[in-house]
């Protein structure tokens, strides 16, 4: 019986929206980094870091 209990939270879904939602309302960082080296010499080096939340949420951050 608790095994039925397990499938049937581990096949219920959340919508988009709410999925969305709750990423809008807490926030999102990802972070990156790309290296390109030849021969322990370094090339190309990038950063990456992205915020995804709300408007409220950013001012909240103090972004403006």
């Amino acid at each position: 019986m608790a095994r039925a209990q397990v499938i049937t939270r581990a096949t219920h879904s959340e919508s988009l929206a709410e999925i969305l939602e709750r990423v809008l309302d807490k926030g999102v960082v990802i972070a990156g980094d790309i290296k390109i080296k030849l021969c322990d010499i370094e090339l190309l080096s990038i950063q990456i870091r992205l915020l995804v939340c709300s408007v409220d949420k950013a001012k909240e951050l103090g972004m403006t």
